[in-house]
């Protein structure tokens, strides 16, 4: 069975799309467990009336943690060998569990991953953005699959979305609470768990870009999370003996904390701009 984790806070105008995309999988054996993070609008009752209507479907309400407490919670109630993580405002395609599962069982791999497209809020595919995808039909092992969050684009591989894992690989681990950019924060100690791993150049997930202002949410504090998820990254391979791959992921690092800091710039003069 898989265990689909869903974080669910204030989508009250995408919820039902997303649940009727898990529903309409062509691999019926799943489990939906969402977590209703404090949501102040419908989503709340949106989750009941699924949980109602479909036994697959549960639901916890919790207050306002934000995703990571939500996905601990999740990870806590998990019954499936499985697991795959999903945003409660995007789409998959029919045949994703189905085709997934699929490869992980002909390759006894511990995780497989498809890839995913970028959309606006109606469903149009953002080129920019979906041109530059990396992704290609591979076995790898974790090792090879570590060198990619250093290379351009890793961000394909970091999601957590869009991958089924075997649900052993997280036991003792839990999502850092209270921070963002949480794959980040975990996504190489899973992947050291792993022997084999297979990716597939395929697009089973519709990831959907909402639109915001000229420079998209304003630049905080909280941002930085991403840049302390690669110092203790590098601590990581360090502490493995990866020296060739901490040094790689300083230098990742180091080319992303300048990509922080532009934006920081960019979002400083537009509020000033903006009165």
């Amino acid at each position: 069975m898989i265990s689909v984790l869903m974080p669910v806070y204030n989508v009250e105008k995408y919820l039902d799309n997303t649940l009727e995309s898990v529903r309409n999988q062509t691999y019926s054996d799943f489990e939906v467990i969402m977590i209703n993070d404090g949501s102040t609008d419908s989503s709340g009752k949106i989750c009941d009336r699924w949980a109602a209507e479909d036994s697959r479907f549960r639901v916890i309400h919790t207050e306002n943690r934000g995703v990571s407490a939500a996905r601990n919670t999740a990870l806590s109630l998990v019954r499936g060998e499985y697991i795959f993580f999903m945003d409660s405002d995007d789409l998959i395609e029919p045949e994703t569990f189905e085709e997934l599962l699929t490869a992980l069982h002909k390759n006894n791999a511990d995780m497989v991953m498809g890839t995913f497209y970028y959309t606006d809020n109606e469903g149009n595919p953002i080129e920019k953005l979906n041109e530059n995808c990396p992704v290609r039909d591979e076995v790898l092992d974790n090792v090879q699959y570590l060198r990619k969050l250093t290379e351009p684009n890793a961000n394909y591989y970091c999601t957590s979305t869009i991958k089924i894992f075997r649900s052993s690989l997280f036991e003792g681990i839990t999502y850092p609470v209270g921070r963002i950019n949480e794959d980040e924060a975990r996504i190489h100690e899973i992947i050291f768990r792993c022997n084999k791993i297979v990716t597939l150049k395929k697009r089973y997930y519709n990831y959907i870009k909402h639109s915001a202002g000229i420079t998209g949410t304003s630049f905080g504090i909280k941002n930085l999370d991403r840049e302390e998820a690669f110092v203790e990254r590098i601590k990581f391979f360090k502490d493995k003996g990866f020296y060739d791959l901490a040094e790689r992921a300083a230098i990742f690092a180091l080319d992303s904390a300048i990509v922080t800091f532009a934006k920081w710039v960019e979002c400083a003069l537009a509020e000033k701009a903006s009165g």
